[in-house]
């Protein structure tokens, strides 16, 4: 077995043979939660390889930072959402339960 591309197979003749993956979260070194292995057979006659792919998934977690704040008028805001976990489809910002709209009072920032 070869994770992306690296290592060295096991050889095991005449057996199927079979690996365990524990998988971790993205934010753990996953390129995006997803990981390639390759089944690499060979003998005297030749080699031939076949690969699978692991995705991981996590829970979404959310933070939003600070959770309150207190302004006068004309000075600035800004809230910060920390998102983990895998695959995050969107992230959109909502005020009375519709969406912010960017405009010269409102701005969002990847």
């Amino acid at each position: 077995w070869m994770k992306d591309e690296m290592g060295e197979p096991e050889c095991h003749p005449r057996r199927r043979t079979s690996a365990l993956f524990q998988g971790a979260p993205a934010s753990e070194g996953g390129a995006e939660g997803r990981r390639k292995y390759q089944c690499m057979v060979r003998n005297s006659i030749g080699e031939t390889r076949i690969e699978s792919t692991l995705v991981v998934t996590a829970p979404l977690q959310v933070t939003v930072l600070p959770q309150h704040q207190v302004l006068n008028t004309g000075e600035e805001a800004t809230f910060t959402c920390n998102v983990t976990g895998y695959p995050v489809y969107t992230v959109a910002w909502t005020k009375d339960q519709r969406p912010v709209v960017a405009s010269a009072r409102a701005a969002s920032v990847s």
